[in-house]
């Protein structure tokens, strides 16, 4: 079943506005489209700043305009603040920083820092360096959570997020270390205001999640390897993957996050777009890091977002062997708008190699399920291993 207010959308970005009849600076064009409905598809969706700067800004004084005008001036206001903290970050670090995910994209691929809404700064940093990254925070104003909101009063119901994306700072997933025994969530509130802060998530490996069953044939040190110094804002220095590593891990995040959002399909056309790509190269590390099939599902879905964004023959090159049905449901469910958390295990059931490797998943997640009660997390903390190592 066609999505109405996802076809104007996908028109709006991929240049066909004619072929509704509809102008860019009119606003929404298309028949029987509910017009509050069509914002909070765009805000929720993370495209309210790109539909605003394609639409020609629209008319300022209409519905329309008036929420996608707020959506990028607080896109703009959220992200210079982020921008500026890890310039900051990256320039008193002794040691290789390389921003990863939104923070990148932003700055590096679609070349306008207001373009692409921002919850956090993604940091990669190497594992040997977490302690001295830790303090570097701490000496900045930030503090380690726990949890991202502990406190009541600060939670914020999906509805006022999606109203308003700016201050959409706050995420209610929690994030333990125990979850995340790969990585630490850090936030420092400016001048003590409960709604204006700077969160940094620092990572020292690619894969977020204790359970995932890709974690050991991810060669982070190789990753680092392939690294090349690029230049952030006023000289500071950082680091960034080559562009078939970056095309690769939006693929495993956007699994990860079973195809969340438009703008992170937008990040990966943009990417295609943008970047120089070597599909040999590509192909090399996908099938190393075993990342074939979050790479084929994310160019699927691209391409159904945003027509024409993936060059011709490359979904094919990447159809290798017949699918499982559960994975065929799992392509139907996306594409019909369903998202719901634990779908994208029925991708990664195919992945895990037999009868052995998926038990052996079965008991990751399992672990994984503990993990975030506390349990095995707090032993796992506290004698600096993974859970997947211990039960491997």
């Amino acid at each position: 079943m066609s999505n109405p207010l996802k076809e104007y959308v996908s028109a709006v970005i991929s240049g066909r506005f004619r072929q509704f009849g509809c102008d860019p600076g009119d606003g929404p064009g298309l028949k029987n489209i509910n017009k509050p409905e069509l914002i909070e598809f765009i805000i929720a969706e993370g495209l309210a700043p790109v539909i605003y700067d394609l639409c020609g800004h629209g008319d300022p004084l209409s519905l329309f305009g008036k929420c996608l005008h707020q959506a990028y001036l607080q896109t703009a206001m959220r992200n210079t603040l982020l921008f500026s903290e890890f310039a900051k970050i990256a320039e008193q670090a002794k040691f290789p920083v390389m921003p990863l995910k939104g923070a990148f994209l932003t700055m590096k691929v679609y070349g306008n820092p207001n373009l692409r809404p921002m919850q956090d700064i993604d940091v990669l940093v190497k594992k040997q360096d977490v302690t001295a990254m830790e303090t570097l925070l701490r000496e900045r104003g930030y503090g380690r959570l726990e949890a991202c909101v502990q406190d009541e009063k600060c939670k914020m119901k999906n509805e006022e997020r999606t109203r308003f994306p700016g201050i959409g700072l706050i995420n209610e997933q929690t994030r333990s270390p125990a979850y995340s025994i790969n990585s630490i969530y850090l936030r420092k509130y400016i001048d003590g205001n409960k709604y204006l802060f700077s969160d940094v998530h620092v990572h020292w490996h690619w894969i977020n999640a204790s359970y995932y069953l890709n974690f050991e044939k991810i060669d982070i040190d190789e990753i680092w390897k392939t690294a090349r110094e690029i230049e952030w804002q006023n000289g500071t220095k950082a680091y960034a993957v080559p562009d078939e590593l970056l095309l690769l891990h939006l693929a495993e995040h956007n699994l990860k996050h079973n195809f969340r959002k438009m703008v992170k399909l937008l990040d990966v056309a943009m990417v295609l777009k943008k970047c120089s790509m070597d599909w040999d190269r590509v192909e090399r590390y996908a099938r190393q890091f075993n990342l074939i099939k979050p790479l084929l599902y994310t160019l699927i879905f691209t391409e159904d977002a945003f027509p024409g964004a993936v060059p011709a023959g490359i979904i094919r090159r990447f159809d290798c062997g017949p699918r499982t049905h559960l994975e065929l449901r799992f392509e139907r469910m996306i594409k019909s708008g369903v998202r719901k958390t634990g779908m994208n295990w029925l991708v990664y059931q195919s992945m895990c190699g037999g009868g052995y490797g998926r038990l052996k998943t079965a008991v990751r997640l399992a672990a994984s399920l503990f993990c975030r009660k506390g349990g095995l997390g707090r032993l796992a903390g506290a004698v600096d291993i993974f859970p997947m190592r211990v039960l491997s």
